[in-house]
């Protein structure tokens, strides 16, 4: 592990407001979609809807994070990318990265395709899937 300076960050502030859009989507959202998990009994395996539990605006963070969770990755040249969080790009135009060198440095930010995202790396490229009617796409472009 390799400790790093910081990298200079532009805080977006989450407002009241904001924190209760947040919550009525994900509400709706779960609405549409139950999660579900599965229970034993008496030898059989049956789906059942979990309970989400409830959250008050007061409970979510101030500033968006930084980052996406678990969105980074490392590339063929030492590089990590890591996909910026909500509300740092726009969603219709796709997914923004950071790609940030072995040494704490911002190297380039970039954006791909809407609908596309990275899957795998080698020497100068990257590797990208979208998914269209007919299937699912695997592109290969340059970077740097």
């Amino acid at each position: 592990m390799t400790a790093l300076p910081k990298i200079a960050f532009d805080w977006q502030r989450l407002t009241d407001s904001a924190k209760t859009v947040l919550l009525d989507s994900a509400r709706a959202d779960y609405a549409a979609h139950p999660a579900r998990g599965s229970v034993r009994v008496n030898g059989a395996t049956r789906s059942v809807p979990t309970a989400a539990a409830p959250v008050t605006p007061d409970q979510l963070p101030d500033y968006l994070p930084p980052f996406r969770p678990r969105s980074a990755l490392a590339d063929a040249d030492g590089n990590i990318w890591v996909q910026i969080a909500m509300g740092r790009s726009p969603d219709d135009e796709g997914p923004v990265f950071d790609v940030i060198s072995r040494e704490g440095v911002l190297v380039e930010r970039v954006q791909i395709p809407k609908g596309a995202g990275p899957v795998g790396f080698g020497p100068g490229v990257v590797y990208l899937t979208s998914r269209e009617a007919n299937g699912v796409i695997l592109v290969r472009r340059r970077i740097h």
